[in-house]
């Protein structure tokens, strides 16, 4: 009988050879080509005809014992006259039906188009069409529409029902303002759904959603309008704020991220706490913000006025091998996550304001002993206070770099407007300093 040690010995000839084994495995043996590999087969015959019927490779695919095994059902096969040649052919092609199957029904099922694949879709439209609010609406669905409908539920499976109770949920915890902003989410993504469905650019697409109507559209808002923001802050609330904010031991970071937010004219919040310091010219006193990064996908550029450069110098002071200004420093559980997220969240900023504003009284009370406020109500504050100054509307809007509708600003005004914003900027250090330090 063979053996590994007796297989494993056996070498390449110029022509291809056969050794058979004796004993009861009659017809059992092994091949061995030029280039020495060693197939196993079974010898037989059948209606007068000689078959050598193929048992498989040795070692990379089938085991010696695998192959006696084999060639034993092979002789049972005989026995009870079927060809194992025959025989294993229909059991490769029933394989072969079966794995088709198979992927046939994954892919049905794929084209049906779960609640999760609807999302993720929808997200990653939105991240190609530059939503920043991507990563909040994400998370609205993780934490707030998944847990309900489970990630398996078809998206043509969704009913008015079932968003009324995601609602709910969210209504119950005393958040309507985070209610009507994931239905809006919600009726957002399953309007998407139907785009992608009629779009003739995926007729062919590998996932479909069968959606027919948006199953948000005859849930009512749980509150009928958001109020937009009013809160600015005037004088002298700019005045202490500036001057007191350090006295609560907040970090350096936040301090001069919230007073930078104010010193260039109120940039947009998210478009200061992503900046680096190869966008920066402190010789020449301007801040490029590269169109990838900016709302409307243009370069936008910023003077920069004294404050501004006074405050960059300090941090520059602080500046460790980031590129960033205010990188994030991440928490342990972060570091195991591996989240990229390398710069300083809005949420970081949003806290500290909230303890600038609140502080216990001896009962351990929360009382508000500034009026509350968000760090992009700083941007208003710009907004509003340079109105005063008498800078014009346009010219406030192109120191915030406003999308412009009008087609003579979308398609052929390329001018850069950068002298009339470093004349608007000049009067806004001139309007801090003179509230501030007088």
């Amino acid at each position: 009988m063979f053996t590994d040690k007796f297989i494993q010995n056996l070498k390449p000839r110029a022509k291809p050879y056969r050794e058979w084994e004796g004993g009861s495995d009659k017809g059992f043996g092994v091949q061995v080509t030029p280039k020495g590999v060693k197939t196993f087969f079974q010898f037989y015959r059948f209606e007068n005809k000689r078959y050598f019927l193929n048992l498989g490779s040795y070692v990379t695919k089938t085991s010696l014992k695998d192959a006696r095994a084999a060639a034993r059902v092979a002789k049972t096969l005989l026995e009870q006259g079927i060809n194992p040649q025959t025989a294993r052919q229909e059991e490769i092609t029933k394989r072969h039906i079966e794995e088709e199957l198979a992927k046939r029904k994954q892919l049905e099922e794929q084209m049906k188009g779960s609640v999760k694949q609807l999302f993720d879709y929808y997200i990653k439209q939105m991240q190609a069409d530059r939503k920043r609010s991507w990563s909040e609406v994400e998370r609205a669905f993780a934490k707030n529409v998944l847990p309900v409908l489970g990630e398996d539920m078809k998206a043509k499976e969704v009913k008015p029902q079932h968003v009324r109770l995601i609602l709910h949920n969210i209504i119950n915890r005393g958040s309507m303002i985070q209610a009507n902003r994931v239905r809006s989410y919600l009726s957002a993504a399953f309007a998407y759904g139907i785009h992608h469905d009629f779009d003739p650019k995926n007729l062919k697409h590998e996932v479909m959603f069968g959606l027919e109507v948006n199953p948000v559209r005859d849930v009512p808002k749980p509150q009928k309008q958001e109020k937009p923001g009013e809160r600015d802050l005037n004088a002298d609330e700019i005045k202490q704020f500036w001057n007191t904010f350090t006295e609560k031991r907040f970090s350096i970071l936040t301090e001069i991220a919230l007073k930078l937010i104010l010193a260039t004219g109120g940039q947009r919040v998210q478009e200061v706490l992503w900046a680096k310091w190869d966008e920066f010219d402190l010789q020449n006193k301007l801040w490029e913000i590269p169109s990838s990064r900016t709302k409307n996908g243009r370069v936008h550029l910023i003077p920069l006025n004294d404050f501004s450069v006074n405050l960059l110098e300090r941090l520059q002071k602080q500046k460790g091998s980031s590129v960033y200004l205010f990188p994030k420093i991440p928490s342990y559980q972060e570091i195991l996550d591996a989240e990229e997220n390398p710069c300083m969240p809005v949420a970081t900023l949003s806290r500290a304001i909230h303890r600038f504003c609140f502080s216990k009284d001896d009962k351990g009370k929360l009382i508000e002993v500034f009026k509350k406020f968000t760090p992009r109500d700083l941007r208003r504050t710009c907004k509003t206070r340079m109105g005063e100054l008498g800078i014009s509307k346009e010219i406030r809007d192109r120191v915030h770099n406003h999308a412009l509708d009008d087609v003579s600003s979308k398609h052929y005004d390329r001018y850069d407007y950068l002298a009339e914003k470093r004349e608007a900027l000049g009067k806004w250090n001139g309007y801090l300093r003179k509230i501030i330090f007088d």
